[in-house]
């Protein structure tokens, strides 16, 4: 964001920051207790809920990826004991309170074990994929992970790992976590693959997904409590993810979605221009009703 007085979280879209608009949105939707984890510029986002009830913070040590952020968070409503089902967000997208409405009456329509908000693929072509089989939800496959297993496809099948990586028309971001991670593999590069719960899973398999994950889940206690401790960082940004909870649920459990095919109801931001094209849409609309 160019900016390192504060978090990204911060930063206001049409007048107020954007983790406090998350927070009022899920407050008109029944929510009463937060637990906001914090890190980086931890100050400027306790200063934006400043005037807020009902918030307790957790403190994430270091940045591991958003499963280890939501171990911080999950460990502080174990320990005081809080029940009840864990709605899990972002705190930098801006979601319509209809669609977290949505979430919450699906989750107990359905008496799923997680319901979680996808978008249409071409919303977002970074975003992880949503893997369907027989008509269940199975794991989301997170971009860096897609991208990694078509390099690695693109090797077995001959090319030269500088080849496969000119042929993916990469970001430099990227281009520097995959061949880290080629570097890492070695010569078993050519032998990685996608496995989850027992069924690997090609590159066009993943990418044929019509859906991708919006970040924004609701977890039965015991859901999350039994699969957030079976995470690992092995993956092609050694990070915790929590979307891996997914395939640990989809195990022996319930998962259901919520499709929002309207791009206006959830939107984010990563640079400036995206932030400014965000305040230009809601410009003379409230977004408070």
């Amino acid at each position: 964001m160019n900016d390192e007085s504060k978090n990204k979280v911060s930063f206001e879209i049409a007048g107020k920051p954007a983790v406090l608009r998350v927070v009022e949105s899920l407050k008109k939707c029944g929510v009463a207790k937060f637990v906001v984890v914090v890190g980086s510029k931890s100050e400027s986002v306790m200063k934006a809920l400043s005037d807020v009830e009902g918030i307790m913070y957790a403190f994430q040590p270091t940045q591991a990826g958003t499963g280890n952020a939501a171990m911080c968070g999950l460990k502080l409503l174990n320990d005081f004991e809080i029940e009840g089902p864990v709605l899990t967000v972002m705190g930098d997208k801006l979601i319509d309170k209809s669609v977290f409405q949505k979430l919450i009456d699906s989750f107990y329509e359905t008496q799923s074990d997680i319901s979680l908000i996808t978008q249409p693929s071409d919303f977002n072509s970074s975003g992880g994929k949503i893997v369907v089989s027989d008509g269940k939800v199975k794991c989301i496959v997170e971009h860096m992970d897609l991208l990694l297993l078509k390099v690695c496809e693109a090797i077995r099948a001959g090319m030269s790992a500088e080849s496969a990586l000119d042929a993916m028309n990469l970001t430099q971001k990227q281009f520097d976590k995959i061949s880290a991670m080629l570097s890492k593999l070695g010569d078993g590069a050519k032998d990685h693959y996608i496995q989850i719960n027992g069924v690997r899973y090609s590159a066009e398999e993943i990418t044929a997904s019509t859906m991708v994950n919006c970040a924004t889940y609701l977890h039965k206690r015991s859901a999350i409590n039994g699969s957030i401790n079976k995470l690992s960082s092995h993956n092609a940004q050694s990070e915790i993810y929590f979307t891996d909870t997914i395939a640990e649920v989809s195990k022996n459990g319930t998962v259901s979605y919520v499709k929002v095919d309207e791009r206006e109801l959830i939107q984010t931001f990563n640079t400036v221009e995206e932030l400014n094209a965000i305040n230009e849409f809601y410009k003379g609309e409230s977004i408070d009703e």
